[in-house]
């Protein structure tokens, strides 16, 4: 990347104590597993010249109570915040198109989800388990939904399937 810089797989796997991260401009790219199982994070702040985010990066970030995605992130990885059972804000941009397979699964905080007009896919076992979801926010754009993407979501009241669904 020259000068720009990738923040490597496992970085900071299990820093117990690590409660804020303040990433810097120069970083573009965040590993897979960076973050996870730092279960006291609380603040993370990602620059907008990140433009990837790998699988699991925040998994059981169990302290993590919301997040921005910055505007220049396009889909949101596998497992990306698996297991983070306090989060309770996701800020998603207008420019994701695909919530990975199994991303928010097992936030069981979450009792709201808004999704961007610009999703056009949730992957499989998407938002699993999120126990006390019972309102998400779907919008036209959707035309693939995974299989198993709301199971055992056992607080949702209400989903309307939106026109321009294609395969579920």
């Amino acid at each position: 990347y020259g000068t720009k810089k990738k923040i490597f797989n496992s970085s900071f796997l299990n820093c117990k104590s690590l409660k804020v991260v303040n990433i810097p401009s120069s970083v573009v790219e965040i590993g897979a597993g960076v973050f996870s199982n730092c279960l006291s994070l609380q603040i993370v702040n990602i620059p907008n010249s990140v433009v990837k985010i790998g699988a699991s990066s925040f998994s059981d970030c169990r302290s993590l109570v919301s997040i921005k995605i910055p505007e220049s992130i396009y889909e949101i990885s596998d497992f990306l915040f698996y297991n983070c059972q306090s989060l309770l804000d996701v800020n998603l941009p207008n420019t994701i198109v695909k919530i990975g397979k199994g991303s928010f699964s097992n936030c069981i905080s979450f009792k709201y989800f808004k999704l961007p007009n610009s999703i056009v896919e949730i992957g499989e076992n998407g938002f699993e388990e999120c126990q006390k979801l019972n309102e998400i926010d779907i919008p036209n754009s959707i035309s693939k939904l995974g299989s198993s993407a709301f199971i055992l979501c056992s607080s949702l009241t209400e989903f309307t399937f939106p026109r321009s669904l294609v395969k579920i």
